[in-house]
């Protein structure tokens, strides 16, 4: 840089003293001059940041991949694909964390206190009820094994679990709690692990009132399916508990809006989300028909999924919300 500079003041000095004798003839040469200057200067500076882009380059490059991940479209990618305008022009369910079809562009979000937590409390708020309800089942469980008293798994099973006896005893709370409660390990981690990767995204999209709608309707559709088909239909009651059905339905408004985006089945597999999502229908609704003796509620899980696809159908045509 210093060098460039002497030369800019030499060539500057000699253009003058020979401007002074011809004054127009020269005029000319001292612009050729300048920009001769000016663009050797660019080529240094150019240099000097090819250099620094090649460092950065070979530093990303020695970063290791996550784990768990999601290839071909990452995390970061779709949250910014969620933001652009060509999203806006492919999906009509998207227009701003806080629009409505059927409302005034100006009148904002309809909870506008909602609107304003940030999103990584939301986000992390509802992990950590899930996380607190499952050590109070630890808890209970260890107590009662201890000293035999199961008051605190009475009241757990009472409020946080989802069977018929508790909706006759008009605990109908229990389709809401229900989707905070998980007592074994295996399932909570699984359940966790879904929503950590999939819920940032949804809610970018939806914005974090409709986002915490969709979770809502989507435990509560899925527990009132469990209770509908194996009370009613397969005259089989059972108890159900977990996130899974809010989940699937994050899992499968996600498929529904980015279906090219690919999925890791068991964290290992990849499957296109356009896929994986009547799969994994047809897979549950099988199992729902077929198998009396599972212990996991394939019934509460086609709840979810479909309580999912019905909300971006009914954001896409613009039926509610």
């Amino acid at each position: 840089m210093a060098s460039t500079q002497n030369l800019f003041c030499r060539t500057f000095a000699r253009s003058l003293s020979s401007l002074r004798c011809n004054p127009r003839a020269n005029v000319s040469h001292i612009q050729q001059n300048l920009h001769a200057i000016h663009l050797n200067g660019l080529i240094q500076q150019t240099r000097q940041l090819s250099g620094l882009s090649i460092f950065t380059n070979t530093f990303r490059a020695s970063t290791p991949a996550p784990i768990v991940s999601t290839p071909r479209v990452a995390l970061s990618s779709i949250l910014q694909f969620a933001r652009t305008g060509i999203r806006n022009a492919t999906h009509r369910d998207y227009h701003g964390s806080g629009s409505s079809y059927g409302r005034s562009p100006n009148r904002g979000p309809r909870f506008p206190w909602i609107e304003s937590i940030p999103n990584s409390v939301i986000f992390y708020g509802i992990i950590g009820l899930n996380v607190g309800v499952f050590l109070t089942w630890q808890a209970a469980t260890a107590t009662w094994q201890q000293t035999g008293d199961t008051s605190l798994i009475r009241f757990l099973r009472d409020n946080f679990v989802v069977e018929m006896r508790n909706i006759s005893s008009g605990r109908i709370w229990t389709l809401v709690t229900s989707c905070f409660s998980h007592r074994d390990f295996s399932h909570a981690l699984f359940n966790g692990l879904t929503f950590f990767f999939m819920a940032p995204a949804v809610m970018q999209m939806l914005g974090k009132t409709r986002f915490l709608g969709l979770y809502f309707i989507g435990g509560i559709l899925s527990g009132l399916t469990s209770l509908s088909w194996n009370d009613l239909v397969k005259h089989h009651p059972i108890a159900s508990h977990g996130a899974s059905g809010a989940i699937y339905a994050i899992a499968a408004y996600f498929a529904c809006a980015l279906p090219r985006a690919t999925f890791l089945i068991f964290f290992v597999i990849p499957c296109p989300a356009w896929v994986f999502l009547p799969g994994i229908l047809i897979y549950d609704g099988y199992r729902s028909i077929s198998n009396k003796n599972t212990t996991t509620d394939t019934a509460g899980h086609v709840g979810g999924l479909l309580a999912g696809i019905a909300y971006f159908a009914a954001r896409r045509f613009g039926i509610f919300l």
